[in-house]
């Protein structure tokens, strides 16, 4: 995936300060805390104080907009990589795994070969070969042979098959630009997005706008992205394997 959950929120800006683990009853009053104190979890996770007591301060959860962000951050992965015409894919060979694939509840199982040493937990992926789940994703949990996702990108049940898994390495730039895009869609699109001007009655607007895959990302969103666009050579290989070997 090109960015995580927590870039996205962080470029939003909606919280009060970030911490590494869940709160609990101790992270109260005389650390500092306040009731609507709204904290951001590096994993991504939003919380909000509703009572900072000391030694008993309750927190909430706040996961109204994850679900959005997850599908937000998985389309925007395709419509930039498409965009940039590169998959990104890591660019050592053996961060690639050709192999017969099981899915289950929230797992990948490979029927060959050693799977730990070509990825580790929060690596991003990319599918490709399969029936329900092409795309991009973050490693959970990994095991020699047992791929596990994180809950926000889960897989679906699939047949077994024989399918291509990559680790994929965004740049860094880019992943800003991603969550960018993201934390537009999420939180700023509207139905007139894209529109360069509109009038209503006496009062007329100009807006900010471009063309990207039909998407209308504003330009200040989007700013940089041509720097990693590579020019489209008919090699007849799929997107991105231009010059790879598996």
């Amino acid at each position: 995936m090109i960015a995580t959950p927590f870039q996205v929120k962080r470029y939003r800006g909606d919280f009060d300060g970030i911490i590494d683990a869940a709160p609990v009853a101790t992270n109260d009053e005389t650390e500092g805390y306040y009731v609507g104190f709204r904290a951001l979890q590096t994993n991504g996770l939003s919380w909000t104080c509703t009572d900072a007591t000391e030694d008993t301060a309750v927190w909430a959860a706040d996961t109204s907009k994850d679900s959005e962000i997850g599908a937000s951050l998985r389309a925007v992965s395709d419509i930039v990589a498409r965009y940039c015409n590169n998959l990104f894919i890591a660019d050592r060979p053996d961060y690639a795994k050709m192999d017969d694939v099981t899915y289950g509840v929230d797992t990948l199982t490979f029927d060959d070969g050693v799977f730990d040493t070509m990825l580790h937990a929060g690596d991003s992926l990319l599918i490709m070969g399969s029936g329900r789940n092409n795309g991009y994703y973050f490693a959970g949990t990994v095991a020699a042979t047992v791929l596990t996702m994180t809950s926000d990108f889960a897989v679906a049940m699939d047949d077994t098959r024989a399918q291509v898994v990559v680790n994929v390495s965004w740049p860094g730039g880019l992943r800003e630009i991603g969550a960018r895009m993201a934390e537009y869609d999420v939180y700023r699109r509207i139905g007139s997005a894209g529109l360069a001007q509109e009038s209503i009655g006496s009062y007329s607007a100009s807006k900010e706008a471009t063309d990207l895959f039909g998407t209308a990302y504003p330009n200040s969103v989007i700013a940089g992205i041509s720097a990693y666009k590579r020019p489209r050579i008919a090699t007849g290989l799929p997107l991105g394997f231009e010059g790879y070997v598996l």
